[in-house]
């Protein structure tokens, strides 16, 4: 999707289309995030962070609202078991923090999740 700072700085969306289920989604979207990562940690080590966005609805006043959540960077090196990785620092971290934003704001529900974002940025170790 985007690139600035020579490469420095990288950003990609999997997009959504029809799944309804966050841990599904997130299931099926590691695969287009470990070709990517893959590819990209041939090069140098890499920080990444997600930015998930879905649609809510409050069923109160019928307000659909779209939400989003981040995870902050986390290095990804040549070591890293991505699966491992993936579901600590993605699905986990989102999935906590999609039922404490549903608990703390009662009333809101998913209705549609529209993407994915992938941050990536390269990593130089002192």
């Amino acid at each position: 999707m985007e690139s600035c700072f020579n490469s420095r700085i990288r950003t990609g969306i999997i997009a959504n289309f029809s799944i309804k289920d966050p841990k599904i989604f997130f299931k099926k979207a590691f695969r287009s995030f470990s070709i990517k990562i893959k590819k990209i940690l041939i090069v140098s080590p890499i920080k990444v962070n997600v930015i998930f966005s879905a649609n809510f609805i409050n069923p109160k006043n019928e307000e659909i609202d779209m939400k989003t959540f981040s995870t902050r960077n986390e290095i990804i090196d040549n070591g890293t078991i991505l699966k491992e990785w993936y579901l600590e620092n993605v699905t986990n971290k989102i999935l906590t923090k999609l039922e404490e934003f549903q608990e703390r704001d009662s009333g809101w529900a998913l209705i549609e999740i529209l993407s994915l974002k992938i941050n990536i940025n390269k990593f130089v170790p002192l």
